[in-house]
């Protein structure tokens, strides 16, 4: 009889996603790690590509229930899940070799949550390095180890039972559902969430203006309809155009000081890039006018209409 895994990996994985989601397991499938562990490809529109792709890399596929949320699909995933230590990557994403051994260790001692660092993988697109800095600046390959009160959901590991408790990943929202999620986490384990230097992936990135500049309109307006990281001051301020445009130069502060901090050798690309930066910047503001005004009426919206 096999041996039980240890470390569940729950991969979410769209019809979008199915043509590279061969490359996220070639990487999960070389791992240097002793212990035995699972990979739970959650299906998202049931795709047969996912199918196949996943039979060839033998990971277990369970199916999505249609909806189009990350987060829906990661909670698939985790109930479907034999293991007690839960480990969410994207389908997109390449796992780097000593990625599930550093998650490991730390959640064998007393850490609750753990993520790591997102690097950029298209590193001369100028495009997708503005999508991965406007997306992952706190997750930069520069980062020291220590307490994080947010995580990625797409490097993320938690215990199960914290992760229940919790009530796993909002469901309702297309963009932030990770934020929300794990700083719930941080405010019940404050000292038990941490950021890990060598639990690191790679991300790619969007390629194309028109998929980057709807993406920062979606994050923008999660930012504000859910108050994200914001007070009921700033929600208030951010309804109005010149708030809003506040908002986002506190941002573009925010991206040169962290690249300063933890990344330096990127601040070339991003003194290159920041006409990018600035378009993204904008369509950042405009969601974020619409989300917090809609905030402030108390309307619910689906996550399908933010996009």
């Amino acid at each position: 009889m096999p041996a039980l895994p240890v470390v569940s990996v729950i991969l979410p994985c769209s019809a979008s996603h199915a043509g590279i989601l061969h490359i996220a397991l070639a990487c999960l499938r070389v791992q240097q790690f002793s212990w035995p562990y699972e990979v739970i490809v959650v299906n998202s529109h049931n795709s047969d590509t996912v199918v196949e792709v996943s039979a060839r890399f033998n990971a277990r596929v369970v199916r999505g229930d249609g909806s189009n949320t990350a987060g829906s699909a990661r909670n698939i995933g985790a109930r479907a899940a034999n293991s007690e230590l839960l480990a969410f990557i994207d389908a997109d994403c390449c796992a780097e070799p000593l990625w599930l051994a550093s998650l490991y260790t730390p959640l064998l001692n007393d850490m609750i949550a753990v993520g790591g660092p997102v690097l950029n993988q298209r590193m001369f697109s100028p495009v997708a390095s503005m999508d991965n800095l406007m997306q992952l600046v706190d997750q930069a390959p520069g980062r020291p180890a220590g307490r994080a009160r947010e995580l990625p959901g797409s490097n993320f590991a938690i215990h199960k039972h914290a992760f229940d408790t919790t009530g796993g990943f909002p469901e309702n929202i297309s963009c932030g559902e990770d934020t929300l999620f794990t700083q719930r986490v941080s405010v019940n384990w404050p000292d038990q969430v941490y950021f890990i230097p060598s639990m690191r992936i790679r991300h790619p990135g969007r390629t194309s203006l028109n998929a980057f500049l709807e993406h920062q309109k979606q994050q923008g307006f999660s930012r504000g309809r859910f108050r994200l990281n914001l007070t009921t001051r700033q929600q208030r301020l951010g309804r109005t155009a010149p708030g809003a445009a506040l908002a986002a130069t506190r941002r573009l502060a925010y991206f040169f000081y962290r690249t300063m901090l933890w990344n330096r050798r990127f601040l070339p690309q991003l003194i290159m890039f920041s006409p990018i930066l600035l378009l993204g910047l904008t369509a950042w503001a405009v969601g974020f006018t619409r989300g917090c005004r809609l905030g402030a009426s108390g309307q619910d919206e689906s996550a399908s209409s933010s996009r």
